[in-house]
């Protein structure tokens, strides 16, 4: 079996020569790369190619901003990573000052917006001093330094005159209550990203236009009014007073965030539906005014609502590429990375292959259905989802390294490719493991189902036999003292004798993905590789459809399962079987 499409299929390369407008984003540490990107830009123009793009928050990993960086931040990283990153990001420290504004503590939020403040200013600056396109530098600088502070400033606001202790959480987003509207408190990362960008544009004389979010967060939050008859009147020195002598007398009354004064749009897809279709509209009505008279479109990766979801940079980019082509527009969206797709991850294993083009379905099951599915840094399942409802080609390519190829995400006619093209693993929290009779019986599944929803836990089940069911999870699992309050629920629903709980610690799931797994022979293949590498996996192989196999290991043995699954399955997939039973893996 072929691992690289063959010639005659549509191919990435032509997707890109044929589409009329580009739609990307550039976000992380590649956002603060303003000459090249700038360069990439006019160079696409150059070809005749219109550009949609989404900025996400700048971060850097210089060293030398480590000493901007706020403790706090870094403990939280180590926290959650087991080490600290380097440099300076932008949205991390965002967070930090919305935490608080909840605490209360405006001298500690004060500072951070000011070293936000510094470590932007001086980016921007050093890309402008490097650029040979912007000659008059200290002008280009100080222009970039006044969008910069008029941003920020929107924020400095609240700190000092507005109800600063009033934060909203909804997902991963932090809304301030305003007189007209929300403003957010992460979102204005990426305001303050999309704002460098067209002035910086503009200073290398390129045609550029703005795609923003307009009046949209009364439509998604609600416009419940402000009690706004007891600030007027009320000078900025007076109003920062009175906030301190309520935090003399009760200290907790401003830190107290109103968690869940609104459900994200994951918790509710109806009115997901209506927002992002709220969204899109005024996406394409933005897009139609602008399009044919601008060559570039700049929009910041957050909209009221897509903010409260993981990776909602990525589905702003799906949604302007949904505006666009609703606008006849022959449109491409392009996820630019280190390299396109391949049968492993290549800085881990030696000899995978370029896979040229792959199916939506596959890419579901690669990229992971709401955060599971096997680890990938190129499409979250929200923006997957609208461009496959959409059928938005997809290019996943190095944009500075074209030689190694691309890879085309679209649906195409079956032409009976079988057996696995990806093998990929990823961590998970501890697999619980029921046992049980009652499980035969009538609404068992939905008992469960309905516990881990109570507990807003999300639920992977994998395939399950008469009396177990085996259960991962994609958003980070129960904690230790849930798992007990489960196993507690279980006992008094089922009692003690007729049911048992094993929590499975430190596991990782390996992955066969590809076309038609179940008509080919990677199961033997993968039973075989196992066999020879000498692990075992712990839970019963599962089907998803016909895209793919997973298996459950040891932490210790998911990096051997999934090197010599990768060999038997792909670097020798067109090995026969028999042969390969005789060879010294």
């Amino acid at each position: 079996m072929s691992q690289e499409s063959p010639p005659i299929h549509r191919t990435g390369e032509q997707a890109l020569e044929e589409a009329k407008v580009y739609v990307t984003k550039f976000g992380g540490t590649r956002a603060a790369e303003l000459t090249e990107n700038s360069d990439l830009i006019e160079e696409r123009r150059s070809k005749g190619k219109k550009q949609i793009l989404t900025i996400s928050a700048i971060r850097s990993t210089n060293e030398k901003y480590n000493e901007l960086t706020h403790q706090r931040v870094t403990d939280q990283e180590i926290e959650e990573l087991g080490k600290a990153k380097t440099g300076f990001n932008v949205t991390s420290h965002l967070i930090l000052i919305a935490d608080c504004i909840q605490e209360g503590d405006f001298e500690t939020a004060s500072l951070v917006l000011s070293n936000i403040r510094k470590f932007t200013k001086e980016m921007a600056g050093e890309q402008v001093e490097k650029d040979s396109n912007i000659p008059e530098k200290e002008e280009a600088i100080e222009s970039l330094n006044r969008v910069i502070d008029a941003e920020l400033d929107k924020l400095l606001g609240h700190l000092i005159t507005n109800n600063v202790g009033q934060v909203n959480s909804v997902g991963k987003d932090r809304l301030l209550k305003e007189d007209d509207g929300y403003f957010s408190i992460t979102g204005l990362g990426e305001d303050l990203a999309r704002a460098i960008y067209v002035q910086y544009l503009r200073l290398r004389n390129q045609q550029v236009a703005e795609v923003q979010g307009q009046d949209l967060s009364n439509t998604v939050f609600g416009d419940e009014p402000l009690d706004s008859s007891k600030k007027k009147h009320i000078s900025k020195n007076v109003s920062y007073i009175l906030r301190k002598i309520a935090i003399l007398f009760n200290p907790f009354q401003l830190g107290k965030r109103k968690d869940n004064s609104h459900a994200t749009l994951e918790q509710d897809p109806s009115k997901r539906e209506q927002v992002l279709e709220n969204i899109t509209s005024e996406m394409r009505r933005q897009i139609g005014d602008l399009i044919e008279d601008n060559d570039v479109l700049v929009s910041g990766g957050y909209y009221p609502g897509v903010g409260s979801e993981r990776g909602y940079s990525e589905l702003t980019v799906a949604l302007l590429a949904a505006a666009t082509k609703e606008y006849n527009q022959s449109v491409v969206c392009l996820i630019e990375g280190d390299y396109p797709l391949r049968s492993g991850d290549p800085k881990k294993i030696q000899h995978t292959r370029l896979i040229k083009r792959m199916k939506y379905a596959l890419a579901f099951e690669l990229f992971g259905n709401r955060g599971s599915g096997a680890d990938s840094p190129a499409v979250h399942a929200p923006a997957l989802e609208v461009l496959a409802q959409n059928q938005i080609d997809t290019v996943v390519f190095n944009p500075t390294d074209l030689e190694q190829g691309t890879t085309l995400i679209q649906d195409y006619e079956d032409d009976g490719e079988t057996g696995t093209v990806v093998v990929e693993n990823k961590k998970i929290n501890d697999a619980l493991l029921i046992e049980s009779s009652k499980m035969q019986g009538p609404g068992f599944l939905h008992e469960i189902g309905g516990w881990f929803k109570d507990h807003d836990i999300s639920v992977v089940l994998p395939p399950s036999s008469e009396i177990t069911m085996s259960l991962t999870f994609n958003n980070g699992g129960p904690t230790d003292a849930q798992i007990i309050e489960f196993e507690t629920f279980l006992h008094n629903r089922y009692g003690e004798n007729h049911i048992s709980l094993t929590s499975i610690p430190e596991q990782s799931l390996v992955y066969c993905l590809g076309h038609n797994v179940q008509d080919s022979d990677t199961l033997v293949r993968a039973a075989f590789a196992f066999h020879k590498a000498g692990v075992k996996p712990n839970m019963n192989m599962g089907g998803y459809a016909k895209t793919g196999f997973v298996f459950s290991f040891n932490k210790d043995d998911a990096e051997k399962a999934t090197q010599i699954l990768h060999k038997v399955c792909i670097e020798l997939a067109d090995t026969p079987i028999e042969e390969i039973f005789q060879m010294a893996l």
